[in-house]
C-alpha cells in the first residue's frame, strides 16, 4: 500500500499537467482513495498492536504524556487560537507510556476533526476516585447523541456527525482496547450544550 501510494503521488505530481480536466479529476480521486486506504491500514495495525502487544507498565507522570501530545498539536492550537487547559500537577500513574500517548493523541485528533473551525477549548482534568484515577478530556465540539455514546467505541463505528469527515472508525476502538489492557475503562458523556467529555478510569494498582 505504501508503494502504491508513493507511485500515485509521483504520477499526480509529475504528470497531472499532461492530463485533461477529466484525467486530473480521476488522478485526484485515485490519490484520495489511496491515502484513505493507507490511513486505514495504519489504523488497523495500531488496533492489532493495542490488542496483542505486551505493554510495559511503569510509574509515569501523566503531565509528560499531555505535554507530548500538546506539543504535537501546538501548530494547530496556536493557528486557531484554541486553549489547552490541564492540571498544574498530577500524581504518578502506572501505565504504558507510549500507548497512553496514543490515547490522548486520538482524543485530540477527534476534537480537531469534529470541531473544525468551531473548536475553542480542550480541557483535561483529574479526580481521585479512591482505588482509581479518573482523567477527563473535554472539548467543546458538537455533542454526541445519548444512543451513540456506547457505539462509538465499536470497531468501524462512527457517530452521526461524522458524515463528510475523514476517519477510519478505529480511533476510539483503539482507545478502548488500550484502557482495557490497563484494566481500566473509558466512556463518554455529552451534555445538551455543545461539548463532549471522555472519561478514562485507571486502577491505581495493576495487581
Amino acid at each position: 500500500m505504501v508503494g502504491m501510494l508513493g507511485l500515485i503521488r509521483l504520477l499526480h505530481k509529475r504528470y497531472s499537467d499532461q492530463l485533461d480536466a477529466k484525467g486530473k479529476k480521476f488522478c485526484q480521486q485515485i490519490l484520495k482513495g489511496a491515502e484513505q486506504m493507507s490511513a486505514l491500514v495504519e489504523e488497523i495495525n495500531a488496533y492489532i498492536k493495542a490488542k496483542e502487544t505486551v505493554f510495559h507498565f511503569e510509574p509515569v507522570d501523566p503531565l509528560d504524556i499531555l505535554h507530548t501530545v500538546r506539543d504535537e498539536f501546538a501548530p494547530l492550537l496556536n493557528l486557531h487560537g484554541i486553549s489547552w487547559e490541564e492540571p498544574n500537577s498530577l500524581p504518578p500513574m502506572t501505565m504504558d507510556r507510549m500507548s497512553m500517548i496514543r490515547v490522548f493523541r486520538n482524543l485530540t485528533d477527534n476534537a480537531f476533526k469534529y470541531g473544525g473551525e468551531k473548536l475553542q477549548t480542550i480541557v483535561v482534568e483529574y479526580r481521585d476516585e479512591g482505588d482509581h484515577h479518573l482523567l477527563s478530556f473535554f472539548d467543546d465540539v458538537v455533542g454526541i447523541k445519548k444512543e451513540d455514546t456506547g457505539k462509538i467505541f465499536e470497531v468501524f463505528d462512527r457517530h452521526g456527525n461524522a458524515r463528510g469527515i475523514d476517519g477510519t472508525g478505529l480511533g476510539l476502538a483503539i482507545v478502548r482496547e488500550i484502557l482495557e489492557k490497563h484494566r481500566g475503562s473509558v466512556w463518554v458523556e455529552s451534555a445538551p450544550a455543545p461539548g463532549v467529555t471522555f472519561y478514562l478510569s485507571l486502577p491505581k494498582k495493576l495487581a
